[in-house]
């Protein structure tokens, strides 16, 4: 539903741009950071994707993982990956972060997987 209001970001007030699916799958993100130097440290952090659109999605992390809003990442589902930005984050209850992404590929290579998850098979037409 185009302009609805997006209930997983805290406080409700990010316009949702597309119609969004609850599943439970894997996935990681692949997250770059400055180390000493001037060496950039590359990190991979298993995530369990809760919920996804064609423009995003939202997954859990464990509650030590080392990201932040506007972080830029790769996100990868089953073999295939994608750059995405990390929106915004809030810890749940269990410990973990929830985490809200955007991706920002124009067709990212997993979104095949993103459509069968969504039951729309039939939306991606000819490649």
């Amino acid at each position: 539903m185009i302009g609805a209001v997006s209930m997983s970001f805290p406080g409700g007030r990010v316009p949702r741009l597309g119609d969004r699916k609850p599943v439970d799958q894997v996935g990681e993100l692949v997250v770059k950071q400055q180390g000493r130097f001037g060496r950039v440290k590359e990190s991979t952090i298993p995530v369990r994707i809760v919920e996804v659109s064609i423009s995003g999605a939202s997954v859990r992390a464990a509650g030590d993982a080392e990201l932040s809003p506007k972080q830029l990442a790769r996100f990868t589902v089953g073999r295939d990956s994608g750059s995405v930005r990390i929106v915004w984050l809030r810890p749940d209850d269990g410990g973990e972060l929830v985490a809200g992404i955007q991706f920002l590929d124009a067709r990212p290579a997993f979104l095949p997987t993103l459509y069968r998850w969504m039951g729309r098979e039939t939306g991606l037409g000819p490649t």
